[in-house]
């Protein structure tokens, strides 16, 4: 998928595309799907424009609330993010150190395998 037989004007409108879809939160997966790309090529776009990853998402009052509730309670950071919909990695980076440890989550699992859940 070389962009050699791209008329620039083309190359050009799918850079912006790229970068348009990043600042709405989608993913390099999902963008290389809408724009019938690679995921590499999404990510040389990105870097191309200074934009690594799209930004995290602004979070309602109610739902920093929802989410240091549900943490301070005890769930995982995966488990915050399927209860409130928001997707994990978002939470991951806002709340760094939060959350279980891989460690936690292995003995969650392992309780959960021998509780035959």
């Amino acid at each position: 998928m070389g962009n050699n037989n791209l008329p620039r004007n083309r190359i050009e409108a799918r850079h912006q595309q790229v970068v348009k879809l990043t600042r709405q939160g989608c993913s390099a997966a999902q963008i290389a799907d809408r724009l019938n790309i690679t995921r590499r090529t999404v990510v040389r776009i990105r870097k191309l424009h200074g934009i690594a990853q799209p930004p995290l998402h602004r979070y309602s009052a109610e739902e920093i609330a929802a989410i240091e509730q549900l943490l301070d309670d005890g769930c995982s950071l995966a488990e915050v993010a399927r209860t409130i919909g928001r997707p994990a990695p978002y939470l991951w980076r806002r709340y760094a150190g939060r959350g279980w440890t891989p460690s936690q989550a292995g003995q969650f699992g392992n309780m959960l395998r021998k509780m035959g859940i």
